[in-house]
């Protein structure tokens, strides 16, 4: 084995294996990493809904009409609006809401998809309510109410504007919920509200979109994975193959000798330029000054194409060029020589 195929093969085995070793640690003791894991968990949601009580008529028999519809202000005798929501969360909690429904009375003027209030006034119809529960909190509001009262207001505000304004009363019901948990505390606040028009014999009622939402109360944990059975297996024995590997080139295999490495070359070369290489008896006599040196075995197979002539050695007793010498002779009492280097 040549000393450049030893060291090679001594190095790849040095470098498997502490491939492998990084490896086998990396797998052993994996890195941990920050994960933000939901402690718990909880839902809200509010909606409203609406119907319209009417004064006896002979157009509405019924007396009611529910959601959608176009409503007559003249007969118009009650509007009940019910508020629902709910919160519900995945674990213990002491959950607790605080809400209140008020009607906002507001004039204003629209311009270019803007609104400008003029005035408003806010009418109390549910106070501040606190309720409670443990797991799971569900409130349910209904109120009603009639039209006189906030239309009184908005004609007494127009004569004092002396001007016409649109108009309308906003329902809104709104408020918190608070979930008291072991993992801290979370605050979830709603508002959705039903808007009644005022301004106009014929109107529609609109409804906010229904709210629904989520959320959690999370923490930061270190997630540590745990550790791949079959790669600390492949780690194993990789390390123990190229560790192996190494003690066997260090202990059971041995460099080749200077003559070895000479030989090997040499028979290379022979192998290469065999038909062009003449083997001779003894060196020619030739002066120092006319040796002209190559510094390769292609370069000196060029000079002996060039001139015709053999690629000339003298063996020893081992089979080896004399003096590790290799040469072309020239016409002109010259040599051209390759000194072989292991």
């Amino acid at each position: 084995m040549r000393r450049w195929v030893w060291i090679l093969l001594l190095s790849a085995s040095a470098v498997a294996a502490t491939g492998m070793c990084i490896g086998l640690v990396r797998t052993v003791f994996p890195r941990v990493s920050e994960e933000t894991v939901p402690m718990y968990s909880y839902s809200m949601t509010a909606d409203a809904s609406y119907q319209v009580h009417l004064i006896p008529n002979s157009l509405y028999p019924e007396g009611v009409l529910e959601e959608g519809r176009l409503y007559a202000k003249s007969l118009v005798d009650q509007i009940q609006v019910t508020f629902s929501s709910d919160f519900l969360g995945d674990g213990a909690a002491d959950i607790g809401a605080v809400y209140s429904v008020d009607a906002v009375v507001q004039g204003y003027q629209s311009t270019d998809n803007s609104r400008q209030v003029v005035y408003e006034r806010t009418y109390p119809l549910v106070p501040e309510t606190t309720v409670t529960d443990k797991t799971e909190n569900k409130l349910s509001q209904t109120v009603s109410l009639g039209l006189d009262t906030y239309l009184n207001f908005t004609d007494q505000a127009e004569q004092l504007l002396n001007t016409k304004l649109s108009k309308e009363v906003d329902i809104l019901f709104q408020g918190t919920y608070t979930a008291r948990t072991e993992y801290g505390t979370a605050e979830e606040p709603f508002s959705i509200s039903v808007q009644i028009p005022l301004g106009s014999d014929l109107f529609t009622i609109t409804k906010g979109e229904p709210l629904s939402q989520s959320n959690a109360i999370t923490d930061t944990q270190a997630i540590r994975p745990t550790p791949s059975g079959w790669l600390i297996t492949l780690f194993s024995a990789g390390i123990f193959a190229a560790a192996a590997a190494a003690l066997f080139l260090i202990f059971f295999s041995r460099l080749p000798t200077a003559q070895e490495s000479d030989l090997a070359r040499f028979r290379t070369i022979r192998k290469k330029y065999g038909s062009r290489m003449l083997r001779l008896l003894a060196l020619p006599t030739i002066s120092a000054n006319a040796l002209r040196e190559v510094d390769s075995p292609e370069g000196l197979a060029r000079i002996a194409d060039e001139r015709r002539q053999f690629i000339c050695w003298v063996p020893d007793e081992d089979g080896l060029p004399v003096d590790r010498l290799l040469f072309v002779p020239d016409g002109n009492d010259q040599l051209y020589i390759l000194r072989l280097k292991s």
